[in-house]
């Protein structure tokens, strides 16, 4: 007994669609595809990022725990191991010392 193979196409796939669609159907399509690889595009990108911040994360956190005191900790936190003052760029420190006049 032979078995025959029989191609059946499938008439909601994808290339029915493209074959019998009309502009609007393939410009739905292409705006789709288009949108799910900027989609795709800002997962990736948000993945990097959060990975990024992460191992800045845990820098930060091993500096801090590895400091002698917390105001050591705190200025290894902010960046400026040396120095004590404030940033001048933060909004409260420039308060701060705009009202001491």
């Amino acid at each position: 007994m032979a078995t025959e193979s029989v191609s059946v196409e499938n008439p909601y796939g994808l290339q029915a669609l493209w074959a019998q669609g009309d502009f609007i159907a393939k410009g739905v399509l292409i705006l789709l595809a288009l949108m799910s690889a900027y989609s795709w595009f800002i997962i990736f990108t948000k993945w990097w990022e959060q990975r990024r911040l992460l191992k800045q994360a845990t820098e930060a956190d091993k500096n801090f725990w590895a400091a002698e005191n917390i105001k050591t900790g705190v200025n290894k936190l902010s960046g400026k191991a040396t120095s004590s003052r404030r940033s001048p760029r933060r909004p409260s420190t420039r308060l701060s010392t705009t009202t001491r006049r």
